[in-house]
């Protein structure tokens, strides 16, 4: 959630077609403007004049560059940022819509990862059984969010039989392998089931 409030670890681009209307969940970030290309100098010098720079002004900090540049394009996105609507119109098409991909992972690896290592506590459980099924549980829900997350700058997809995964899936995957062999492992230990979110008819005799 921290992530998302701070616009870090963005989520994948929504595909070309869903951009002119993007649905609501979307998420625009717009630090995007710092990543400008030429053709839409005539929105930023609109947007500029939007926030109070005069034409001058714009024309002295985009021929210069440099620090005079970064601060108007830093205004431009403080109003964004702080609702200005007549700038987020301007700069509304310049902006991709992404998936939420951090709210995304803070459901599944939160309440989602919650629920399953609560069923897998539901009744008593030999010593490693709830361990295993976290790391299993873990690892499946990883796997699924992943495919909404931007991968990491400078980190390539790994091609597998599977498909491009991310260095996050392929890490995700390994952990579900050692769950499931750990859960083979523990299963067959002879040792009595312990704890257990609810007690049996039994434990409650005793």
């Amino acid at each position: 959630v921290a992530n998302f409030v701070n616009a870090e670890l963005p989520g994948r681009v929504l595909p070309l077609d869903r951009q002119a209307d993007p649905p609501w969940w979307s998420v625009k970030y717009p630090l995007e403007i710092e990543k400008w290309s030429s053709d839409k100098l005539a929105q930023l010098g609109e947007a500029a004049q939007a926030v109070g720079l005069s034409t001058p002004e714009w024309q002295i900090a985009l021929t210069g560059g440099g620090d005079p540049l970064r601060a108007a394009l830093k205004r431009i996105i403080g109003a964004v940022e702080d609702g200005n609507e007549q700038v987020i119109e301007i700069m509304r098409s310049m902006l991709q819509a992404h998936y939420p991909s951090q709210l995304i992972q803070a459901i599944t690896d939160g309440p989602l990862l919650l629920l399953v290592v609560v069923l897998a506590w539901w009744g008593p459980r030999k010593p490693g059984v709830v361990g295993a099924w976290f790391l299993i549980g873990y690892g499946v829900l990883r796997i699924l969010s992943e495919r909404f997350r931007e991968p990491d700058e400078g980190v390539a997809l790994l091609a597998t039989p599977l498909g491009d995964l991310s260095r996050g899936q392929v890490l995700s995957a390994l952990m579900v392998i050692i769950g499931a062999v750990g859960l083979v492992i523990v299963a067959r230990r002879e040792v009595e089931p312990i704890g257990g979110l609810i007690r049996t008819s039994e434990a409650d005799t005793d």
